[in-house]
């Protein structure tokens, strides 16, 4: 967190412990840049027998401006005695900002929310994020030299103006009075000259916006904006994730981060303007003296109506941008959940819906275009009317020879420059006050809460928890090496007090007690359909934050979970397959997976995937992967070397982007995989990939739901094999040089839960999560508490079934001694006599989820009968002269 300084990094020493060992570390830049950010460092750390633990601190700054949450490096190399770990000699340190977008001055009402943000004063909010915007890196500079040489065309335009008065009252005038203002003798050489003054400075207006649009101050503002706004985004925490939808961050990201980054650019046109009245004003009056209330009065007339319309065109436009917003959400899901709506035909009626929402928005801007409209006309009507009115009162001076036929002219001129430049003005002014309705937008998003200072806190207190247990440990003997158990492995995963619920006031879990599981154990976590083992293991993977209590991982291991409906990206096989684990080169251990699984399909794919490591070698362009770190992964503004200036990195900007057209393009046509494997082939790919990526943890939430049984099978001994091995297709001489892979999943069947070492019973009744045996587990994965509810509720009901037919039960008895099918046969019996037993006898089933009957294949047709079903409730059902 900014301001917690310094940062302290424990680098841990596993094995055991024996002699003298040394590596260096460093620290490395990433989104956040050295002597800006955070203090470079770099050194030596020596571990002395029976050390294993070291700590690096790393200073990091504190200001007062706000700046997204970046990450730097922390790194080991040069390892003497000892190994570095594949994923542990890599530290990403997250510096996390406590300011606020897009600057502090209303801290309080941007904390209230979007309400009390659309309150602030539009120029006001605006002013802060200019300030923020120029200190971007490299953007200081390009704005002052673009409002400095901006200038270069209105001392043009006053160099045109001097020019031509000079040429018409001078080197054109007749008569000897003019002769000693000209500059040379010959008039014929005066006006050559006046005409070069006007044709040369165009060479250098023409390089100057030349160069502007190189240095792309708009663009790279845009480019700010977006970057960041993603990176707050995937910080999100839950709440925030619900509040903005992805269809209002698609557009965020693309519209309205283009609007505030267009504004900025406006702001230095306005300059120029501004520059171009001013000069243009002062031409006038150094002119005609007398004509300064006129040349007063055209900008306090426009500002009066400025003053008076932005609001009125700022209210028309938050009408209509709700509905622009709800189309573009429309379209996304549309496009989204395009089978659900041909499987049910309802593509008409999405036909219309969406006419009736682009029609409304329609409507909604016509109101807003007509604003604009007579908002644009009031700057054209200044024009006119003074240059006008200025023909009008002083064609006569002309005409007596008081004003000169050339200043006339020029002054007729002026009026008509100064009122397109007013107009120029104008039309900035409005387009600024509009695009600040996406700056306030952009104000709420960037300011919602993330999950980052949860994982900071988290983070603080499972490093405290193992260097507790690591203290422990150290008093323990030394393990067998040929166990391959080192003392950090028995370090345990504990759950305590978990309590979590997706609305306040209705808990999913509710003080589970101290739940323990070894590392290197498989786990099976069991419980009826709909008890919350999804969300259970979404709490141990930390995807989910609890209401309280405490998970305690190691802090040295990774974990990952899989949830049971396959997400693949718009990238290559290589790419899905990878994407754990994108640095890897290893194509036989991915291969071998593939095989493992049996997935031949893919296999085949794989052969011509020209983004394998083995298929790039061969390439002699790198591809834009190659660049950095050589992560994929990697975001923000440290791809982008030209924001460091230059000539050399315009030229690096161009060959980039060059790099990015081509890689862009071999994307798309790597993508077209895609849509030539099943939907089981998905689900093995993403099964492949996290066991390509091998963590320590792995999550696996319904991981055989979508197979039959005898694939469920080969999958199951897939995964012991990974578990046993430490990482599925890694030597197994290697093995004990791994940490031992622990295993969490959600079990089908009975035989499938009975291969765990360790089962976690969901108990939804009380809402808790205990330990059990394997003599404990039914079909139904109901624990026993539960079942007795159930029971319960199952008599109730046949009791009102009973009640209602007119079949008092006997004193004492209940419907559940009874028996369900003798109860149901026997309502069925006294309302249809005339039909067979054999077809309404409904057959007992125990339930699998909740209580009811087990629906039977026969049929039954008539005016009346009994509807016997799986659901909760079973209801009788009576037709008069309905259908059934």
């Amino acid at each position: 967190m900014e301001g917690d300084s310094p940062l302290t990094v424990n680098v841990m020493r596993l094995g055991s412990l024996k002699g003298r060992i040394r590596v260096e570390y460093f620290t490395e830049d990433a989104s956040a840049k050295a002597g800006v950010e955070y203090e470079e460092i770099s050194g030596e750390l020596v571990f002395e027998e029976g050390e294993d633990q070291k700590m690096v601190d790393v200073n990091i700054y504190d200001d007062d401006r706000w700046a997204p949450t970046m990450e730097f490096k922390l790194r080991l190399r040069n390892p003497e005695g000892c190994d570095l770990g594949k994923y542990l000699h890599l530290c990403r340190v997250q510096r996390l900002d406590d300011d606020l977008f897009p600057s502090n001055t209303y801290r309080e009402e941007i904390e209230q929310g979007e309400e009390s943000i659309n309150n602030i004063s539009a120029f006001n909010l605006f002013w802060e994020y200019f300030n923020l915007n120029v200190q971007i890196p490299g953007m200081a500079w390009r704005t002052y030299v673009t409002l400095f040489l901006d200038q270069l065309k209105n001392m043009y335009l006053l160099l045109s103006l001097v020019a031509r008065t000079y040429l018409i009252n001078v080197v054109l005038a007749d008569g000897k009075d003019t002769e000693d203002e000209l500059i040379f003798p010959d008039r014929r050489i005066c006006a050559v000259l006046v005409g070069l003054s006007l044709i040369a400075p165009m060479f250098l207006i023409h390089y100057w916006d030349y160069k502007r649009v190189s240095m792309d101050i708009i663009g790279r503002s845009k480019l700010f904006l977006q970057t960041t706004l993603l990176r707050k985004y995937l910080n999100y925490s839950e709440p925030s994730r619900q509040i903005v939808s992805a269809a209002h961050m698609q557009v965020a990201i693309t519209q309205e981060a283009t609007d505030v980054a267009q504004a900025y650019g406006e702001v230095l046109n306005l300059a120029q303007n501004c520059g171009r009245v001013f000069l243009l004003t002062g031409f006038t009056l150094w002119q005609s003296p007398s004509l300064a209330p006129v040349m007063a009065l055209m900008p306090a007339l426009m500002l009066i109506f400025l003053y008076f319309r932005s609001a009125k065109l700022s209210e028309v436009s938050q009408l209509a941008a709700p509905l622009r917003k709800s189309v573009v959400a429309f379209v996304s899901e549309t496009c989204e959940k395009f089978n659900l709506i041909a499987e049910y035909e309802q593509r008409s009626q999405m036909n219309e819906i969406f006419e009736a929402k682009t029609e409304a928005t329609r409507i909604s801007e016509i109101p807003e275009n007509q604003v604009q409209l007579n908002n644009d006309y009031f700057p054209k009507w200044l024009g006119p009317a003074f240059s006008g009115g200025y023909i009008a009162i002083c064609s006569g001076a002309v005409l007596d020879g008081r004003i000169s036929m050339g200043v006339f002219l020029a002054m007729i001129s002026v009026f008509g420059e100064v009122s397109g430049d007013f107009e120029g003005i104008f039309v900035l002014l409005m387009s600024i006050n509009t695009k600040i309705d996406s700056l306030r937008t952009l104000t709420y998003y960037y300011n919602l809460p993330t999950d980052s200072p949860y994982f900071r806190e988290l983070s603080l207190k499972r490093k405290q928890t193992t260097e507790e247990s690591m203290l422990n440990l150290r008093s323990q003997p030394p393990l067998h090496p040929e166990t391959g158990v080192l003392r950090q492995d028995l370090m345990s995963i504990t759950l305590e007090g978990i309590c979590f619920g997706y609305t306040p006031g209705k808990m999913l879990f509710e003080d589970v007690k101290l739940l323990t599981a070894e590392q290197g154990q498989i786990i099976a976590v069991v419980g009826p359909h709909g008890s919350g083992k999804n969300t259970f293991l979404r709490l141990i993977s930390d995807r989910l934050n609890p209401d309280n209590g405490y998970l305690f991982v190691p802090s040295h291991l990774r974990s990952l979970f899989v949830s049971g409906q396959p997400i693949m990206l718009n990238a290559s096989v290589w790419k899905n397959l990878t994407y754990g684990d994108p640095d890897t080169k290893d194509v036989d251990m991915v291969r071998g997976i593939l095989q493992e699984l049996g997935m031949d399909s893919i296999l085949e794919l794989l052969q011509n995937d020209t983004t394998v490591p083995e298929m790039v070698a061969i390439n002699i362009e790198p591809t834009i992967a190659e660049s950095g770190d050589g992560s994929s992964r990697t975001l923000g503004l440290t791809s982008y070397a030209p924001l460091l200036g230059g000539q050399q990195a315009e030229e690096d900007e161009h060959a980039q982007g060059l790099k990015h057209i081509q890689h862009e393009a071999e994307e798309v046509s790597s993508q077209q995989w895609l849509k030539t494997i099943t939907y089981s082939e998905k689900v093995k790919i993403s099964l492949a990939r996290a066991l390509i990526m091998n963590p320590e943890i792995l999550i696996l939430y319904r991981p055989f739901h979508h197979f039959d049984h005898s694939t469920a099978e080969r999958l199951l001994e897939v995964i012991k094999r990974h578990h046993s091995n430490r990482g599925l297709c890694l030597p197994e001489e290697l093995a004990s040089t791994r940490r031992p892979r622990s295993i969490f999943f959600s079990p089908e069947t009975l035989e499938q839960a009975a291969e765990a070492h360790v089962l976690w019973q969901i108990d939804h009744i009380h809402r808790t999560v205990f330990e059990i045996g394997v003599e404990d587990l039914n079909a139904s994965f109901m624990p026993a508490s539960a079942q007795q509810y159930h029971d319960a509720q199952k008599a109730t009901l046949l009791d009102k079934l009973a009640a209602r037919a007119g079949l008092p039960l006997r004193v004492g008895d209940s419907a559940a001694a009874q028996g369900p099918p003798k109860a149901l046969s026997t309502i069925s019996e006294n309302r249809r006599p005339d039909v067979p037993k054999a077809l309404i006898k409904a057959p007992w089933a125990p339930p699998r989820n909740g209580f009811g009957f087990a629906k039977s294949s026969d049929s039954v047709s008539g005016t009346s009968g009994v509807s016997t079903t799986n659901s909760p409730s079973t209801t009788l059902s009576a037709r008069d002269k309905r259908d059934d």
